[in-house]
């Protein structure tokens, strides 16, 4: 499973997820993962499963946002469980 940053022509970033077949079936899903670390940088997003992109909406909260992610992991296997 990852997460990752990567800024864009003109200054813009995006958000990525990838996980794994095992984490999927786990209750770990890239779209959710994405979804929550996104919103801490006002950002929407989407996707399948094993790959999920989001925009971000304050480049300025990208380090607290990745941080974040592993509480989005936790939060995923609380509700899977």
């Amino acid at each position: 499973m990852a997460v990752a940053a990567a800024e864009l022509p003109e200054g813009k970033f995006s958000l990525f997820a990838f996980v794994s077949d095992d984490l999927i079936a786990e209750g770990i899903r890239a779209d959710a993962l994405v979804r929550g670390v996104a919103e801490k940088v006002g950002g929407k997003g989407g996707g399948r499963p094993h790959m999920a992109q989001a925009g971000v909406g304050d480049p300025s909260g990208l380090d607290e946002a990745l941080a974040h992610g592993p509480e989005v992991v936790r939060t995923l296997l609380k509700g899977a469980s």
